[in-house]
């Protein structure tokens, strides 16, 4: 699904975005949803393999894809 959202939104040559289409930037890498506090910019502690499964896996696809650029997470993530 990664994969073919970023196809869709910036087209099949991320050499050439044309007109109809966007650069796409994969927001917030990673692991930005699950701060431990549940507050913004806290950071989020996540066991390596749910960080590498979970949270690396759609990521990876949308590089695969050819996604352009990655914004990364502010907040910090700690593996345990």
């Amino acid at each position: 699904m990664a994969a073919m959202e970023t196809r869709a939104i910036q087209g099949d040559d991320p050499n050439h975005v044309d007109a109809f289409h966007a650069a796409v930037s994969l927001k917030h890498f990673m692991a930005y949803g699950v701060p431990a506090t549940g507050k913004d910019r806290t950071p989020a502690y996540v066991v390596e393999n749910d960080l590498r499964e979970k949270f690396f896996a759609p990521f990876l696809e949308c590089f695969r894809a050819g996604a352009l650029t990655a914004m990364v997470n502010s907040a910090g993530t700690v593996c345990s």
